[in-house]
C-alpha cells in the first residue's frame, strides 16, 4: 500500500496511506554503515532511529519474529546456471 509523506505546519512529517488514513510510523532508519548519511541528517530533526530498535518494536507489536516457513519435499522450481547446471531449487510450502 502506498504511503505519502505530508509535511505539516509544525515541522513534523506524517504518513498517510492511499486511503487517506494517518500512519504514525513515519520513523526512518539509515544503514549504520552509511556514516555519511548519518552525519548528513544529524541535527536535522528527522525521526531517524536505529534499525534494530525499530525491529524490536515491531516484533513486540506483532508477537515476535516470524516463524521460518515449513517446507515440503516437492520441488516446484529449479534454478539453473547459464550452462544448465542446477544451482538451487525452490520447494513448496508444507500444508
Amino acid at each position: 500500500m502506498d504511503r505519502s509523506p505530508t509535511h505539516s505546519g509544525d515541522g513534523t512529517t506524517r504518513l498517510y496511506d492511499s486511503f487517506g488514513r494517518r500512519n504514525e510510523w513515519g520513523t526512518r532508519a539509515i544503514n549504520p554503515r552509511r556514516r555519511d548519511l548519518l552525519e548528513a541528517v544529524k541535527g536535522s530533526g528527522l525521526p531517524v532511529r536505529p534499525i534494530q530498535e525499530i525491529k524490536t518494536e515491531v516484533e513486540a507489536l506483532s508477537g515476535g519474529p516470524p516463524a521460518p516457513p515449513r517446507l515440503g519435499d516437492k520441488v516446484v522450481a529449479a534454478i539453473k546456471w547459464v550452462d544448465g547446471t542446477v544451482i538451487d531449487c525452490v520447494k513448496a510450502v508444507a500444508p
